[in-house]
């Protein structure tokens, strides 16, 4: 999608707005590493209509000890994947942006790909394998754009 950059300059403010701050995503999760949010929004209504946060399976019962806190290897299922689970559980959506905090690894941009109804992927801050999801995703026609890239006047 094209016009993923004009929908993102036209709506700036709202971008902001519905992002969930670093701080808040790490306050809601029981990963030790980091916390991130992911949030799903539908163009069709121009509102978010769900937002997921990194850590252990909801079985674990934000069981902290569960989190081993290894780069890598802490055991937490990245937001971008729970975000795309609810989505493939969910046909009848369509047409939707993933509004993350960080920006998607290469197996989170794997799962977006595989969603196949993610129109655009908006993220707040760059991680060190930035290049690498982002990459991927443009690869395969999802644009993937840095929120503080774009310039909102």
């Amino acid at each position: 999608m094209g016009n993923l950059n004009s929908l993102i300059i036209a709506n700036g403010r709202t971008w902001e707005r519905v992002f969930i701050p670093n701080e808040e995503a790490a306050d809601k999760t029981s990963c030790l590493r980091k916390g991130v949010a992911s949030s799903i929004y539908e163009t069709k209504s121009q509102k978010v209509i769900r937002v997921f946060v990194n850590g252990p399976l909801p079985l674990h019962n934000r069981d902290s000890e569960f989190c081993s806190n290894k780069i890598g290897n802490c055991g937490c299922i990245h937001s971008e994947v729970l975000a795309c689970s609810w989505i493939l559980c969910n046909p009848e959506l369509h047409d939707l942006i993933l509004l993350s905090s960080y920006s998607p690894c290469k197996s989170c941009a794997n799962m977006i790909i595989l969603s196949d109804r993610i129109l655009g992927v908006v993220y707040r801050t760059k991680t060190e394998h930035y290049e690498d999801g982002e990459e991927l995703l443009v690869r395969n026609g999802i644009p993937c754009v840095h929120i503080h890239d774009c310039d909102f006047r």
